[in-house]
């Protein structure tokens, strides 16, 4: 179905039980289709989005994105070559170059996720940049964080920074089934496993260990 103002040009396709409305734009050889409904957004470029996929509240989706499962998108833009599947969650963020996102019950808020960074699995993030070839893998919540250069959170990870001065994790640095809350930094291949760093004080801590398993923390 195509109502509401809705325009579908240049070879785009509609099919199946999809729907577009609300003075939404299929445009230039996109495919929607099986259940998925584009309210009031832009769909371009080669992008392909179907299941029961919901793209609504301006969000402009194109280069070749393809979305699938059970996917809602709203107020976001999401370009070239992202790949999104499983059920997730995504307001008012930008995805782009490459990234790939599996989630389970997955939830991305106001954050900005690009450059082949891979998420995967139940993760809650907010407030956020992630990049780099950056992996997120797991039951983890992120919010107020840096996660870049090849660093890697999984297990039931849970990192919460300042809302000025985030928690970074960088330059191959990896976060294992820990919790941490305050303002770090962790670089240089640091390992941390099983624990819970809580800084209260306005500084910032740095655990910066090339090649070290950093464990064993008060």
């Amino acid at each position: 179905m195509v109502f509401g103002g809705a325009k579908v040009q240049d070879y785009a396709l509609i099919k199946d039980s999809a729907i577009a409305c609300q003075d939404s734009l299929l445009t230039n050889s996109v495919i929607v289709g099986d259940c998925a409904q584009i309210k009031n957004s832009i769909v371009s470029d080669f992008a392909r989005v179907g299941g029961n996929t919901k793209i609504e509240n301006e969000s402009n989706i194109s280069d070749s994105v393809c979305i699938d499962g059970d996917c809602k998108v709203a107020k976001s833009k999401i370009g070239n070559n992202v790949k999104i599947s499983g059920k997730v969650c995504i307001d008012d963020s930008m995805i782009r170059d490459k990234v790939t996102i599996f989630g389970e019950n997955a939830n991305i808020n106001r954050s900005v996720i690009c450059a082949w960074a891979k998420l995967e699995g139940e993760f809650k993030i907010s407030r956020s940049y992630i990049s780099g070839n950056a992996t997120i893998n797991g039951k983890t919540k992120i919010k107020n964080a840096e996660i870049e250069s090849h660093a890697r959170i999984s297990g039931e990870s849970e990192l919460e920074g300042e809302e000025v001065l985030r928690i970074i994790i960088d330059d191959n640095a990896e976060i294992i089934d820990s919790t941490i809350k305050g303002e770090y930094i962790i670089k240089d291949n640091a390992k941390i496993i099983g624990e819970r760093l809580i800084n209260s004080e306005k500084h910032t801590e740095v655990i910066s260990y090339t090649n070290a398993l950093y464990t064993d923390l008060e």
